[in-house]
């Protein structure tokens, strides 16, 4: 009887007798299992193969990941040694401008001071002899020791000179004594002389040369070599002052300069 029906009437189910073979119903076990045998090994074998063609995929990836940051590192360590080889030229560059700054800072227009020197003859003077001693490889200054410029400021200045009178010779010494970088001139010796039947009255001096005739150019002192020009100043002259340190704070304007000057008072 049909299921549903006996489900729904309560039909009494008759008994059933299996007829198949033991033999042929354990064939047919056996063969399912076999089939799930060999299911299981192609599956199997399927995932071993998915995972070694993975695992190539992911090696290959890593080893193009490698390539890729040694290439990187390469380029980067180029760069740096392309820098290495800029900041080496710029020190050596910096180092020769030093060098060349230290000469121009103790360097004089000669010809410029000669010319102002002979220019202050007129005609009843002239020289005989101008003789200029500037700095030199042994540093600043000259044999003469001043009270107030010190040994020799940084040169001495030598002349001799003929005057139609001794008041023109003194005038001649004033005169020099007004060109700027030349002071202390003083008249060593004074003489009549009569050369070849010319009357003069003959004056040898000398002077002292100031800082004021020094063309002082210097390095800025903001290179990557952390030389500071204004040092070459102070190991000729200990006495003289610093130069100011740059700040980046903003300088004081006149009024607050003013306000802190009447706070001072």
């Amino acid at each position: 009887m049909n299921p549903e029906l006996r489900s729904k009437y309560g039909t009494a189910q008759f008994p059933g007798v299996n007829l198949i073979p033991k033999e042929i119903a354990e064939k047919k076990a056996l063969q399912r299992v076999r089939l799930l045998a060999v299911v299981a090994i192609v599956i199997s074998i399927a995932v071993v193969i998915v995972g070694y063609f993975g695992a190539v995929a992911v090696k290959t990836i890593a080893q193009s990941d490698l390539n890729s940051a040694l290439a990187d590192q390469t380029a980067a360590v180029n760069e740096r040694d392309g820098k290495v080889d800029v900041y080496t030229e710029y020190l050596r560059l910096e180092s020769e401008e030093y060098a060349l700054t230290q000469v121009g800072f103790g360097e004089m227009d000669y010809a410029q001071l000669t010319s102002a020197v002979a220019g202050t003859a007129n005609a009843e003077t002239s020289y005989e002899l101008i003789y200029i001693q500037g700095p030199n490889a042994e540093g600043f200054g000259a044999p003469l020791d001043d009270p107030i410029f010190g040994v020799g400021g940084v040169g001495t200045l030598q002349f001799i000179a003929h005057a139609t009178s001794v008041e023109e010779a003194s005038a001649l010494v004033q005169r020099l004594e007004e060109v700027p970088g030349i002071a202390n001139v003083t008249a060593v010796s004074e003489e009549f002389v009569d050369e070849n039947g010319n009357l003069s009255w003959k004056v040898s001096g000398q002077g002292i040369i100031t800082k004021l005739r020094l063309m002082q150019r210097l390095l800025p002192t903001d290179g990557v070599s952390d030389i500071d020009a204004s040092e070459t100043v102070r190991l000729q002259d200990p006495n003289e002052e610093p130069l100011p340190a740059a700040s980046a704070s903003p300088s004081a304007s006149p009024s607050d300069a003013a306000a802190a000057a009447d706070e001072g008072n």
